[in-house]
């Protein structure tokens, strides 16, 4: 991120390019800043809002936080700034340096707002489908089998600025690359004039062989059933692309591939991960026990730390090399003490789990998370790894990594080896251990032909090596709640079109959308779980249930002042006017009463 943010404010500030390209550039800049490193506490749902809201450009300018022109008098860069911990802004850390100055930069240039958005016809489901149709005629009969798509067009007619929508697009290149077995980096490519439909061959990615995508359309929740009566030109459209296709599902909305494709169980699915560290070895092609007995220093090197960020202990890190490039596998450790020392027990310390980043074939990374006998876990104990810096501190495969690694490996500075130089006479290997635990210039050079390759893959999908990660960015957002204009939009329909819908059915009404009419929203799940009800419901006809009749109250009448007798109860005056072989409408009188010397209670509650 500091980097890429670096060469845009001193391109700007250099050239003193103040165009509204180049003003709109440093907005978005800011605005990813504040995403990442400020919504947390003070978004507009954020922990710490009584003081500084981040909504908008113009409300922080309304606030007084923000004085365009002039950073030295916005008191949300000074903070930034601030010499006391306490009191500098992110709470607990600092933005770097890069960050400081497009924050700086953004201000200076009057504080543009970022809330860009695209004003362009919306597409319909027709359109959509047409679209697909089109380019599926244009592929070979023999290719159109392997032919899947992606699609944005649901974000577009939500009103997502066109930021957001290229960042999706780098995003989805990013993690299907990621996904991916093939030797090239091939990133999805746009259809349609609006580029929200994106066409990928799952040959390019080896997903034909691994079975990938039937694992995505198992799980995909926003399918829509086309009804027969209403939409038939729709289900023609669609059932074309199936037949075409031979799939169920031919395309998928890309938000929600983002937030589940980088996760566990789907993650380990498309990649058909084996259920063993061991196994993916095997795999892979690496002997790893080979390595360290026969070939320290040649294909295996290691380091150690008690100081790695991640790992609340001792931390391993041993690179073997093999056929795609690197082979990173972490040992991490619940304790620093007695096996779990890796300065007394450099070469046979007991590892309590572990972590293992590895190139795929195209220079990209793919990532596994093994407990202490390296047998597959979607997320690593927290009290053995963390991450301290994300708002969920869980180790979870794929995601985590993905958003801690945004430019490959991480460096780190061994502290093991000088400790085997120093000890006389260990318990170990002594001179194994050293060809094993090499000099720090040897594995800062590994590092180095890691990084580079690992860079020319990612800025190959369009991404930016050191810059925001995207991946991370859209799963979170994903993961918020539905506001009326997602809903109408995942659909099909225009955000009026829908809330009409609504107010017309009481069948959306009981679904729980009856909030979105008055701008509120739908939480993710709840919308997930009942999508499919929600299609069902658009497609049926309201029918209008006559109101019950209301039931007559049995009027009782009112006692004689003479002889009547007044029951209270209704219960019980039902009882004794069928003792007397009366209707419960006819008086009772005081004679009639002296006739019932007692009732029993199970009849009274009868």
């Amino acid at each position: 991120m500091g980097k890429y943010l670096g060469s845009i404010v001193l391109s700007v500030l250099i050239l003193g390019v103040q165009t509204a390209n180049a003003q709109q550039n440093l907005a978005q800049q800011a605005s990813l800043i504040f995403e990442q490193s400020c919504l947390g506490c003070h978004g507009p749902h954020g922990s710490f809002t009584e003081n500084l809201v981040i909504e908008s450009a113009q409300g922080l300018i309304d606030s007084g936080a923000v004085v365009p022109g002039n950073p030295d008098a916005s008191v949300l860069y000074t903070r930034l700034l601030h010499p006391d911990p306490v009191k500098r802004m992110p709470l607990g850390e600092q933005l770097s340096p890069q960050a400081i100055q497009a924050i700086n930069a953004w201000i200076t240039a009057g504080a543009p707002s970022w809330e860009v958005q695209h004003d362009a016809k919306f597409i319909t489901t027709d359109e959509m489908l047409t679209a697909i149709q089109q380019h599926i005629r244009t592929l070979d009969a023999f290719d159109r089998p392997f032919a899947r798509y992606f699609t944005t067009t649901h974000l577009y007619n939500a009103g997502e600025s066109l930021e957001a929508l290229s960042a999706y697009r780098v995003a989805l290149s990013k993690l299907v690359n990621s996904l991916s077995w093939g030797f090239q980096i091939v990133n999805p490519e746009p259809i349609n004039t609006a580029e929200t439909l994106f066409y990928i061959d799952l040959r390019q990615y080896g997903w034909d062989e691994r079975n990938a995508w039937p694992q995505i359309e198992n799980v995909y929740p926003y399918a829509i059933a086309f009804d027969a009566k209403t939409q038939g030109s729709h289900l023609l459209k669609y059932t074309f692309l199936q037949g075409e296709m031979r799939c169920d599902v031919p395309f998928v909305h890309v938000d929600w591939f983002l937030a589940t494709a980088a996760l566990p169980p789907l993650y380990h699915d498309i990649l058909a991960l084996p259920d063993t560290e061991r196994e993916l070895e095997r795999q892979l092609g690496i002997d790893v026990e080979r390595n360290l007995r026969n070939a320290p220093g040649i294909r295996v090197w290691r380091a150690g730390t008690n100081d790695s960020g991640v790992s609340n202990h001792n931390r391993v890190v041993e690179r073997h090399t093999f056929q795609y490039g690197a082979y990173w596998k972490s040992h991490d450790f619940a304790g620093s003490a007695g096996a779990q020392n890796i300065f007394t027990h450099p070469l046979s310390f007991e590892r309590d789990g572990g972590e293992v980043i590895f190139n795929l074939p195209n220079g990209l990374q793919g990532y596994y998370v093994a407990d202490g006998l390296g047998n597959r876990i979607d997320v690593a104990p927290t009290e053995i790894v963390s991450n301290p810096a994300a708002s969920d501190p869980a180790v979870r495969n794929g995601l985590s990594c993905i958003g801690c690694h945004t430019e490959g490996m991480k460096t780190f500075e061994d502290a093991v080896r000088t400790v085997i130089e120093q000890t006389r006479n260990p318990n170990f290997n002594k001179p194994h251990a050293l060809r094993l635990y090499v000099e720090q210039t040897v594995m800062d050079d590994l590092l180095e032909q890691d990084t580079a390759r690992y860079r020319t893959a990612l800025e190959t999908t369009g991404g930016v090596f050191g810059g925001i990660e995207p991946v991370h960015r859209f799963v979170e957002k994903f993961q918020g709640p539905i506001e009326a204009p997602s809903a109408a939009a995942a659909v099909g329909l225009e955000t009026q079109t829908f809330l009409t819908e609504i107010e017309k059915k009481s069948s959306l009404q009981n679904l729980g959308l009856a909030g979105l009419l008055s701008g509120g929203n739908v939480k993710r799940d709840v919308w997930t779980d009942q999508f499919q009800d929600i299609i069902t419901a658009l497609n049926t006809p309201e029918v209008i249930r006559p109101e019950p009749e209301p039931t007559p109250d049995v009027i009782i009448p009112d006692p004689d002042p003479i002889t009547g007798v007044y029951i209270p109860d209704r219960n019980l005056r039902a009882v004794i006017a069928g003792r007397l072989g009366k209707s419960v409408s006819e008086p009772i009188t005081r004679k009639e009463m002296a006739r019932i010397e007692e009732i029993d209670l199970e009849e009274r509650n009868n």
